[in-house]
């Protein structure tokens, strides 16, 4: 994949520092992984896991936040309900309001507590026990800048989420980035309202954001 992941490289670096920008640099990120086969996804996918569950801050956390792949995201089905995740409380995100753009964490313990959204995503659910701190949250991105900065869907689902859970809670849980490793790119246009990834993981492995 050298020859492919050097030309997308290329086309990333060209795009200019704006929203627009983001937006051509999105629409390339979700158009090539959305090509890739599924068996590299779900070989990818197992890549990120097996890297995943050997870090530390992995085995320190009680409660992870991760997501059901949609749109070409790399997948986590090897972790979700897995032996790695005993003793640890998974929890789902559930879009609440479409018009606001909200969204939480539910605990869930199988698949056949999933259904389908109206975008397609399976989340938990209707129920009345959400999730508000968590200890390690998996988030699904469309490009990542090398300061862990964060290109996503462009909705502001996760955006709105995350911030007000770094501001409830005393100790903030650690973002990790999820990712194939091609979609790095050095032309993301940052806003005041981004929030950054402690971590990237990738097929390739898992490293530390120099935050700013």
């Amino acid at each position: 994949m050298t020859a492919f992941t050097d030309s997308i490289f290329f086309i990333c670096e060209k795009a200019t520092m704006s929203s627009s920008a983001n937006q051509l640099l999105r629409q390339q990120m979700r158009a090539t992984r959305n090509r890739l086969p599924q068996q590299i996804q779900d070989q990818c996918g197992k890549s990120l896991v097996t890297h995943l569950i050997k870090q530390d801050f992995f085995h320190a956390a009680k409660h992870i936040g991760a997501y059901c792949a949609f749109d070409g995201e790399i997948p986590l089905h090897t972790l979700l309900f897995s032996e790695a995740m005993t003793d640890k409380t998974l929890l789902l995100p559930k879009i609440l309001s479409e018009s606001e753009k909200s969204m939480t964490f539910y605990p869930t313990t199988s698949d056949e507590e999933l259904e389908t959204n109206n975008w397609g995503i399976k989340e938990p659910q209707d129920q009345q026990d959400a999730q508000t701190s968590l200890d390690l949250i998996l988030v699904p991105l469309v490009a990542y800048g090398p300061n862990g900065t964060r290109l996503g869907m462009g909705a502001g689902f996760y955006d709105r989420a995350l911030k007000a859970m770094l501001k409830k809670q005393k100790n903030p849980p650690v973002l990790v980035g999820c990712v194939y490793s091609f979609q790095h790119s050095l032309s993301i246009k940052t806003f005041e309202h981004d929030i950054q990834m402690d971590y990237i993981a990738s097929e390739a492995g898992i490293s530390r954001a120099a935050k700013d």
